[in-house]
């Protein structure tokens, strides 16, 4: 009701502010009741251990469902009692390791052998335990669970992106490999560690895996290969998967390529909306390392201010070899407090443009090009493109890559501005509701091209 709701906390308790509180009181002292009741059986777990109880000891310090009327093996009792700091160690022993341990076995008979097997073997290594572990098996548990009907799970693609990344003469191939493989690493790492907490802190190969997350990193300095695949459940939408893949290796023209995709299994026939998931390592990659799209991306506009930079916007917009698609936003109305030539991109009004190219950059910017037009060279542009002069000023033209046989898309300045929100909730201000509501369906547009080519 208060953290799952899409309702603001606001507008849900609006005219309750007392009964607000009092949830957060009710939830402290929930909060403080489960920390209690863990530190009592700890406690507990401590008696029976200064009494030299072990089997009790096991069960409250574990706290795990198990069969009491099995008795631990008279010959683990016999050192727990010959040695009393062999003992201690189970009773300092991690629950958490244990619970990791028992979710690696299908259907495991829990006692308390088990326990101190998988806690010996994983953690506390004493070769007098271990010994007589090697002659207790582990059983499966023979109760029959009901299982639910399985469905069939549906993917899609939510992210997509093959580039070559940025080499720079300046720098050695082998230090731009590691750094771009070391932000992947981290960002993976940072992900995942709160359930493999065993990640090297250090870039290296990894493989580790639970029920429901596996992470598999692939490292090889020498061939300048790295790769890093990832699949967990998500802990929000039931029965939804998500998988991930991403790569950094030399390929035969010599340079370092990137390529990633963003995956999701869902269940067959829920219905949930489908999530452009961009990976928030892209902006570290692209502007410590860099990627290509013939020219360099990133989360910043280019301004066309000259016929040099003009004839680059031409060839890039024709190039065959062209990949993403190309943005372009033209002033509507002179810039009169700058300089017509050579200006620089801070001197330039926004509110000149019909929408805010730099906005737009931070936003897809790494995934597509963003050029901004000077109103002195939009009669040139039109020209070029065969679109109407008076039609061209403000307006925004899209050029997909030529492979995927598309034809560009051109918005007049007055399409834009008519643009409204399905929701009023996405409107902000009233004076530049049209802008939002444009960009809104343009990275839309952009997202299904990215998903769907």
């Amino acid at each position: 009701m208060r953290y799952k709701s899409l309702l603001s906390d606001k507008e849900f308790w609006k005219g309750s502010e007392e009964l607000s509180r009092i949830l957060n009181c009710i939830l402290a002292n929930l909060e403080l009741s489960d920390w209690s009741l863990v530190q009592l059986f700890e406690e507990l777990s401590y008696n029976h251990y200064k009494n030299r109880d072990w089997e009790i000891m096991l069960k409250c310090k574990y706290r795990i469902k198990m069969a009491d009327s099995e008795p631990l093996d008279p010959k683990i009792l016999a050192v727990f009692d010959q040695d009393k700091e062999i003992a201690k160690k189970f009773f300092k022993g991690s629950r958490k390791t244990l619970i990791k341990e028992l979710l690696k076995l299908e259907s495991p008979h829990i006692n308390y052998n088990l326990i101190v097997k998988l806690m010996n073997n994983k953690e506390i290594h004493d070769p007098q335990i271990a010994a007589i572990c090697q002659n207790i098996p582990i059983n499966q548990d023979e109760r029959t669970y009901q299982k639910n009907t399985l469905a069939r799970l549906e993917s899609s693609i939510l992210f997509h992106l093959e580039r070559p990344l940025l080499h720079k003469n300046t720098r050695k191939l082998e230090s731009e490999f590691y750094n771009a493989a070391l932000i992947v690493y981290k960002w993976a790492r940072f992900k995942l560690n709160p359930v493999f907490e065993d990640i090297p802190a250090e870039l290296s190969t990894y493989r580790n895996h639970l029920p429901g997350y596996k992470l598999k990193i692939f490292y090889d300095e020498e061939n300048l290969s790295f790769s890093m695949k990832m699949n967990y459940i998500d802990s929000q939408s039931i029965g939804t998967f998500w998988h991930v893949h991403t790569s950094i290796a030399k390929m035969d023209d010599g340079l370092l390529h990137f390529y990633h995709v963003t995956s999701r299994d869902v269940p067959r026939g829920i219905s949930q909306r489908s999530t452009f998931t961009k990976p928030s390592f892209l902006a570290d990659l692209s502007n410590k390392v860099g990627i290509m799209d013939i020219v360099r991306l990133g989360s910043k506009a280019h301004f066309v201010n000259n016929t040099e930079l003009l004839h680059e916007l031409y060839q890039l917009t024709e190039s065959d070899e062209r990949m993403l698609p190309v943005i372009v936003i033209a002033q509507n109305s002179p810039n009169t407090d700058a300089p017509q030539e050579t200006v620089d991109y801070r001197d330039y009004d926004m509110n000149t443009f019909t929408i805010n190219g730099t906005r737009l950059a931070k936003v897809v910017g790494h995934y597509s090009h963003v050029y901004m037009l000077d109103y002195h060279f939009i009669e040139d542009f039109a020209a070029h493109y065969a679109f109407e002069p008076e039609k061209t000023i403000g307006c925004i033209c899209i050029f997909r890559p030529s492979y995927q046989k598309k034809e560009r898309m051109f918005f007049t300045r007055k399409m834009v501005m008519e643009t409204q929100f399905d929701f009023n909730r996405f409107a902000f201000h009233e004076e530049d509701i049209y802008e939002k509501a444009f960009r809104h369906n343009l990275v839309q547009l952009l997202k299904d091209d990215n998903t769907n080519h």
